[in-house]
């Protein structure tokens, strides 16, 4: 899936696309533009999603990366999402 598309933060003679993975990498690490954001929070739910799954399917304990997502969320929609995958997280530890 291409997350990736011109926009002001890239001159508009270069889409997102062509510019290397460090530079887009240091731009995100930043936080210089809304994509950045975009991206991080997709990342760090997409993190707790795979750990949750992870838990599950292994039977191992990820605290580590729910403990690292926790207050990342800004946003009403990001903390209702990470609330509600540590919900059903904690529901199915309590199940096991």
């Amino acid at each position: 899936m291409i997350l990736w598309t011109c926009n002001k933060a890239i001159p508009r003679t270069a889409c997102a696309a062509d510019v290397s993975a460090p530079m887009r990498h240091q731009k995100y690490s930043a936080d210089l533009t809304l994509a950045a954001h975009q991206y991080a929070f997709r990342m760090q739910l997409e993190m707790i999603l795979q750990a949750q799954e992870y838990e599950k399917d292994q039977g191992i304990n990820l605290e580590e990366f729910f403990n690292s997502t926790r207050g990342k969320f800004h946003t009403e929609l990001g903390r209702s999402w990470a609330a509600e995958i540590v919900s059903r997280r904690e529901s199915a530890l309590k199940l096991n």
